[in-house]
């Protein structure tokens, strides 16, 4: 008997750990060993507004380090009739602050420049737009990283950090 109570309370405890641990609703688990909750938001805004539409969501453009790149563009090509896979997305890198130094928002570490991660499929690779295009998006179809306008209307990844 006393056994069994023992067993029910690791198994309660156990279930509560993993509820605890799951991505709020609406987000999607795209961790590898740990997890990372992303949410695609589907409607466009500049660089500037999709950050607010992030943060209203209690959220932040996503920091896409690492394998997480790699699974943010499995994710989206895996989805049947999908609008994702027609669309580019706003991702949380930036050298406005200092030309030519790529920087994440979350923590201000230092986005790794050249492949895997950046499109180098031209004459010069990404990125590569100077002073004008200080923000990072994923075009399609390779969704690799480029330097793009911060006015242009495009979805969002949105990353849950806390």
């Amino acid at each position: 008997m006393k056994a069994a109570a023992i067993l029910a309370v690791a198994a309660a405890a156990l279930c509560l750990a993993s509820v605890q641990a799951a991505c709020k609703p609406g987000l999607v688990d795209l961790g590898d060993d740990e997890e990372v909750c992303v949410y695609f938001y589907r409607s466009k805004s500049t660089w500037h507004g999709m950050r607010t539409n992030c943060q209203v969501l209690g959220l932040d453009l996503a920091t896409l380090t690492g394998t997480l790149h790699q699974r943010v563009i499995q994710y989206i090509n895996s989805q049947p009739d999908s609008d994702l896979k027609d669309e580019a997305f706003w991702a949380g890198g930036t050298d406005e602050a200092f030309e030519g130094s790529w920087r994440w928002i979350h923590d201000n570490k230092v986005v790794p420049l050249g492949t895997p991660h950046w499109y180098d499929c031209r004459k010069t690779d990404e990125p590569d737009g100077g002073t004008k295009q200080n923000y990072m998006c994923l075009h399609k179809p390779s969704f690799h990283f480029n330097s793009c306008y911060g006015t242009d209307n495009l979805f969002g990844i949105c990353q849950d950090f806390s």
